[in-house]
């Protein structure tokens, strides 16, 4: 990421594009991408600022086995650890999935769309604790946003899991799941976000 960054900057990456100089750079991700967001985020900072949404370090314990939760609360979260589980759980690398079926139009859109899942990742954002130490450890702005029906559990007890972030900003969006972006109070969120952003561009 720090390269294809720096050959952005430099105009270096496709001749098509004119160099973009010092621009603002944000990472930008939903659910379990918004994990890997930490991950790249805390090994750095490579961001600016990153953008969370609808995730969580609780995972989800409801849905797990009784072997998964056991190794979510022992010292063996490790890559060997996802891969095995991930493989028990889902038989291949990149599943396909589809979001589940509903009445509404915007569920209805949803199910249209599919694609693959990679696994591992799947398995260690589901994990209780998953990036637990790694959130804890950013510094950096944070935005976070989350319905308030969303499967990450109660939005607001989301921004606990930051305890090292002095600039956090949260949004709950009224009558949303786990999909924000399709439902009324998208229009909020999006103001909402390219306001923070304006506000990342204004302190660099």
């Amino acid at each position: 990421m720090r390269y294809v960054v720096e050959k952005l900057r430099g105009g270096e990456l496709d001749p098509a594009v004119t160099p973009m100089g010092d621009c603002l750079h944000i990472g930008i991700g939903h659910s379990m991408g918004a994990m890997i967001v930490i991950l790249q985020q805390s090994g750095g900072p490579l961001y600016d600022g990153a953008v969370l949404l609808c995730f969580t370090t609780r995972g989800l314990p409801e849905v797990l086995t009784a072997e998964e939760n056991t190794v979510a609360v022992s010292a063996q979260m490790s890559k060997a650890e996802f891969s095995r589980l991930a493989q028990a759980r889902f038989a291949e690398p990149f599943p396909m999935i589809a979001p589940a079926r509903g009445d509404s139009s915007a569920a209805r859109a949803l199910a249209t769309v599919s694609g693959a899942l990679a696994a591992t990742a799947a398995m260690q954002s589901m994990l209780p604790g998953n990036v637990a130490r790694q959130a804890a450890s950013l510094s950096s702005k944070v935005f976070l946003a989350a319905g308030d029906r969303d499967l990450t559990g109660p939005p607001h007890a989301i921004p606990a899991a930051f305890s090292g972030c002095n600039d956090l900003r949260l949004v709950v969006v009224p009558g949303a799941g786990h999909h924000p972006f399709v439902t009324a109070g998208a229009p909020r969120l999006y103001a909402c976000l390219a306001e923070w952003i304006d506000s990342v561009r204004v302190v660099r």
